[in-house]
């Protein structure tokens, strides 16, 4: 069975017309949103929290908050937690621990968040010379590691209520094309899109300003505005206000019937391709080597043989071997006329990548193009509960950091493009792709700010996922595979050389306005969590399958198999039967998982059931965290009992002694 979680799923299918795959973002002017119900008639015992500043833009948000008569709770960064007044807390952006202790120690004064308001990337961008990666650090843990973090621990601690998270962050979108960009900010887009798609519980809105004046009128202007976004009601994964417009992204089509005579790809061109010897560069060092016979600079991390190791290394090796296979394609490539340089290096290290340049231009004169192929493929898809902000370090040091060093060593250089390969994560979000989308993200937010400093045409292509076959450049045979084959990303390619650079480009093989209604709306699961569960789908029989029905034979068995049995709308499932043989997908898993935890009260994994998606393994994966849950809350009873025994004198001597 093959489970892809890396790609979204597709409501109608891939398209054939390869003319409908190209999107760019365009954003929209809207109106307000609906005024939601008085917060007289919230539940009882429910808070804000609102993530502000001391004194700035946020806190100033917090006291016309406050003028409302809500229960506000501001929470400041700090260097530790520290209760620092009736409704004031300081947390470190980067301790989980503190999170923890904020989140018990409102649950011990019965102040369950409803809503959550998180304004620490909405401060000024006055601190633009600070670009690189310095600000990107700070960026991160004040924005996309503190959003980890926090989540981590609502989970941890089982706050399981529907709640409202908004983050608010300041210039981390391009909308009108004058505001001064933040790209480092960007990352907290992604997150916005993939928490709620790992809890449904939760609904996510990103919200961007571009802060005027302090004290001016527009800035009071946008205080209301924000109030009123806030408390408001909104359908709106992501809006932005400009001046006094609000406006609300989404993405046109783009026209690129076939490729025009107006290639900027030259004859004999000299191209640098980093992380060239992975699947998608080496792809595209094939094309270029074909159609233009071009001088190829392949740059990539590990060590390689050298030519005169390669003909004993295809005699001693597998034809399989990974290494074998991309010899062979650098002769092929050679055999067409290309000339091919294999460069050692970090896309990250500055020195490394200066030399490579310099050597480069020293043997081929004028740099003509760069594709910035180079990715993090170790652990790539973890869930939120198992991502650490070293695992999104990995992927921001090829997707970040190495931007900052191509950006150096570009400089002043007359170049026909540099492309980035992106990919549609940052659109659509995706299970285990909280760290990945937050780096394609940023991608595609440091493309369109480096277009507006220099001469180099920068684009950044979101691309859909790609069908590859091993060792060659076929098509997969799959029909039911939607990605994008090896010819058809030539294709998509060629056609964006001959065509005006936009950044980004988004290349979907199915209907782009479906999917995001699918995974970043989660319509079907909004629907699903308001409909009855036995009414979720039609009761259809057991399909055939290879193994034979086996009832369930415990009450967490029976659980599961009820809530499979109304997601999947099928009447009898057993506990052998496989969750994607059923018809299972990504979508569901996130539908399983929420139930589970409002039925079990018991979190559970989505990896888990992707590891092991059968009723019988999950039940006894669930038996394992009841027990542990029970044992630990027998040990606490005993400890509290063994208190209880003791005279004041004995407590006194047992805490002196901790």
């Amino acid at each position: 069975i093959k489970v892809n979680i890396a790609a979204p799923l597709m409501p109608q299918g891939k398209l054939s017309d390869m003319t409908r795959w190209f999107y760019a973002p365009l954003w929209k002017q809207a109106s307000l949103p609906e005024h939601e119900t008085s917060h007289v008639e919230e539940a009882v015992n429910t808070c804000w929290l609102v993530f502000a500043d001391a004194d700035g833009f946020s806190s100033r948000l917090v006291k016309t908050l406050a003028r409302e008569g809500r229960d506000l709770v501001s929470v400041l960064p700090g260097a530790e937690f520290a209760r620092v007044g009736p409704h004031v807390y300081t947390v470190n952006p980067r301790q989980r621990d503190d999170y923890d202790a904020l989140l018990k120690d409102l649950r011990a004064q019965e102040r369950i968040p409803k809503k959550i308001v998180h304004m620490w990337s909405a401060a000024r961008t006055d601190e633009r010379a600070q670009a690189g990666g310095e600000l990107f650090e700070r960026a991160q843990e004040m924005g996309c590691y503190s959003l980890l973090l926090l989540v981590q621990s609502l989970a941890e601690l089982n706050f399981r209520d529907d709640l409202q998270l908004i983050v608010v962050s300041g210039n981390a979108q391009e909308v009108n094309g004058a505001e001064l960009l933040c790209p480092e900010r960007a990352t907290i887009l992604a997150a916005c899109k993939v928490i709620p798609q790992e809890y449904p519980h939760i609904t996510c809105r990103s919200v961007d300003l571009d802060l005027p004046a302090t004290g001016s009128a527009e800035e009071h202007e946008l205080l209301d505005q924000l109030r009123a976004e806030v408390s408001g009601k909104s359908g709106d994964a992501a809006a932005a206000y400009r001046g006094r417009r609000r406006w609300v992204e989404n993405f046109q089509p783009l026209l690129m019937e076939g490729v025009t005579s107006l290639s900027r790809l030259k004859q004999g061109g000299v191209y640098l391709i980093t992380g060239g010897l992975g699947r998608k560069g080496l792809l595209l060092a094939g094309y270029l080597a074909r159609t233009v016979q071009a001088k190829i600079i392949l740059t990539g991390r590990r060590a390689f043989p050298g030519r005169d190791e390669w003909e004993t290394w295809l005699a001693s090796h597998d034809e399989r071997d990974e290494v074998s296979g991309q010899i062979r394609r650098l002769r092929e490539m050679e055999e067409t006329g290309a000339e091919i340089v294999l460069a050692r290096a970090d896309v990250a290290n500055r020195q490394q990548m200066q030399g490579v340049i310099e050597r480069a231009s020293e043997r081929f004169g004028q740099l003509n193009g760069v594709i910035h192929a180079a990715v993090e493929s170790n652990g790539v898809l973890r869930a939120i509960e198992e991502t650490e902000t070293a695992h999104c370090a990995q992927q921001f040091r090829a997707k970040a950091y190495g931007l900052f060093v191509l950006a150096e060593v570009l400089r002043g250089r007359q170049l026909d493009f540099c492309v980035l390969m992106s990919s549609l994560s940052s659109v659509l979000g995706g299970l285990g792709f909280y760290a990945v989308a937050a780096a394609n993200t940023f991608m595609d937010a440091f493309a369109s700010e480096q277009n507006r400093k220099r001469e180099i045409p920068w684009a950044s292509i979101a691309w859909d996922g790609w069908s590859l076959r091993d060792g060659d450049d076929e098509a997969a045979t799959d029909p039911l595979d939607n990605g994008i084959t090896a010819a058809e990303g030539c294709e998509v390619f060629a056609r964006l050389m001959s065509h005006r650079l936009l950044t980004p480009v988004v290349v979907s093989t199915g209907d782009l306005s479906a999917r995001i209604a699918q995974w970043v709306g989660l319509e079907s699961i909004r629907e699903k969590r308001e409909a009855e569960p036995s009414a979720a789908r039609a009761g259809y029989a057991r399909p055939a399958l290879p193994n034979p029905y086996v009832a369930p034979a415990n009450e967490i068995e029976i659980a599961i198999a009820e809530i499979w049995q109304a997601l999947l709308g099928i009447e009898q499932v057993g506990v052998q039967d496989n969750l994607f043989e059923l018809g299972g997908d990504s979508l569901l898993v996130i539908q399983i998982v929420s139930r589970i935890r409002e039925v079990l009260q018991v979190e559970v994994p989505l990896r888990a059931i992707f590891e092991t998606p059968t009723i019988a393994d999950l039940a006894a994966s669930i038996n394992i965290s009841l027990r542990t849950m029970h044992d630990e809350t027998e040990k606490i009873a005993e400890t509290l009992n063994l208190v209880e025994q003791l005279s004041d004198e004995e407590l006194l001597v047992l805490l002196s002694e901790q």
